[in-house]
């Protein structure tokens, strides 16, 4: 269901049943809403990549803010290029609606973990 969201969004450029297919996506998974998986997190990034997409960044910051906030409660982080990919597009975010403080703040954190890991692929991305 998911990867027919991102289908149908990319290929019909349908953002509406795009997003219907993302959020039955969630709804399938096992998990509540207070504590994700990292599948689940996947498609809340996609969720709000659609709503940068179209523009609507405050809807698109929030959605990243909770895949941040989900990761924050994993026990174990098994695919932590996660993390760089939130902060990555939350600094985007921030830099689409002209917030230039808040993209220097966000990047620091990524790189800490990019460094630490030798991640070199998502240096470009944290140094957005």
């Amino acid at each position: 269901m998911w990867h027919k969201a991102l289908c149908t969004r990319y290929i019909y450029d349908n953002f509406e049943d795009s997003e219907k297919l993302l959020d039955e996506a969630l709804m399938l998974s096992n998990t509540s809403k207070k504590s994700y998986s990292e599948r689940e997190i996947h498609i809340l990034i996609n969720k709000a990549n659609l709503h940068t997409d179209r523009k609507n960044f405050n809807r698109a910051f929030e959605l990243y803010e909770d895949a941040k906030d989900a990761i924050e409660k994993l026990p174990y982080l098994h695919d932590e290029k996660l993390v760089t990919l939130i902060n990555f597009n939350l600094a985007r975010i921030s830099y689409f609606q002209e917030d230039y403080k808040k993209p220097f703040n966000i990047p620091k954190m990524a790189l800490v973990i990019v460094k630490r890991d030798n991640h070199l692929m998502d240096m470009g991305s944290s140094t957005f």
